[in-house]
């Protein structure tokens, strides 16, 4: 017995993937001489076909080229495609507060106006506040916005109130910095919107024992009159100042929603006999015979 009978058919090399030929990996040409009754023989035969087979397999599969997979960025939703940078918001009330006040100076009003327009001189306004009320996109980094000041007006030497007013100003953002495209303009005072919730009605009796429950907390979290910790639940988490904020608070009215929940408008006197109106809702359980705290919900 020869060499090449005990190892069987030689097995091919893989072919260079660079330049394949026209059969890359044949198949062991079939012996055609008499088979010899030999079991090893045979074993052997089957083991290089199964390698030759392995390794054709691999030579394709390394030859194939796994195309990369793009990742591609999300599209922006509508809702983030009209909302308003917060600083186009925040230049857009600077720039109504400058230009009716007219009190900075010259220079740095002049930075804020399209083309490096010049400003307006001043107009015996004074805007005690500012805040952006809606926006919308006209143009692709371009809104127009809508802010509401609260203006007073110069009479004589003093200045007296002269109510919300509502002005609209085109604003473009810019790699620098937002820039006005126009001046301000007046305009009326937009329509309420459509209210798509109905706010809660607080017209419900409040028994008395629950009453004096809520105006001995107030009083104690907010004067500091008491201790808050004998109205308020264990399990409730309620964020306590680190000094009382006023010296006195009167109950105004005080009632309840179909929930049960407790809404308390009340009049606080500061230390300089400020008078801010207040209101606080309450959540409360009765344990015990007690009324007790349960959380300080938001008044809506």
């Amino acid at each position: 017995m020869t060499m090449a009978d005990m190892l069987g058919a030689p097995i091919c090399d893989p072919p260079d993937p660079i330049a394949p030929t026209s059969d890359p990996c044949p198949l062991p040409a079939r012996d055609t001489r008499p088979e010899v009754a030999n079991p090893t023989r045979r074993h052997l035969v089957r083991l290089s076909l199964v390698v030759a087979t392995a390794l054709c397999v691999g030579v394709a599969v390394g030859t194939y080229a796994i195309p990369h997979r793009t990742e591609l960025a999300p599209r922006p939703t509508a809702a983030a495609a009209n909302e308003v940078p917060a600083g186009v918001a925040g230049f857009a009330e600077l720039f109504v507060a400058t230009h009716l006040s007219a009190i900075v100076a010259a220079e740095h009003r002049a930075a804020l106006y399209p083309n490096g327009g010049a400003p307006p001189d001043p107009s015996g306004l004074w805007v005690n506040r500012a805040a952006t009320t809606a926006a919308v996109a006209v143009d692709e980094n371009v809104w127009r916005v809508t802010v509401a000041a609260e203006v007073l007006e110069k009479v004589d030497d003093t200045y007296e109130p002269a109510g919300i007013q509502y002005y609209t100003v085109i604003v473009a953002q810019t790699d620098a910095q937002p820039m006005a495209l126009s001046a301000p303009s007046r305009t009326p005072i937009p329509e309420e919107p459509t209210r798509t919730k109905t706010a809660p009605r607080y017209t419900g009796a409040v028994p008395p024992d629950q009453e004096t429950a809520v105006v001995d907390f107030l009083t104690a979290y907010l004067t500091g009159n008491g201790e808050v910790a004998r109205y308020v639940a264990p399990t409730a988490r309620i964020a306590l100042f680190s000094a009382p904020p006023y010296v006195s608070a009167e109950i105004v009215s005080i009632g309840a929603d179909s929930l049960g929940r407790i809404r308390a408008q009340l009049t606080a006197v500061s230390a300089s006999a400020a008078t801010p109106r207040l209101e606080y809702t309450l959540e409360m359980t009765y344990e015990s015979g007690v009324w007790e705290v349960l959380a300080m919900a938001p008044s809506t």
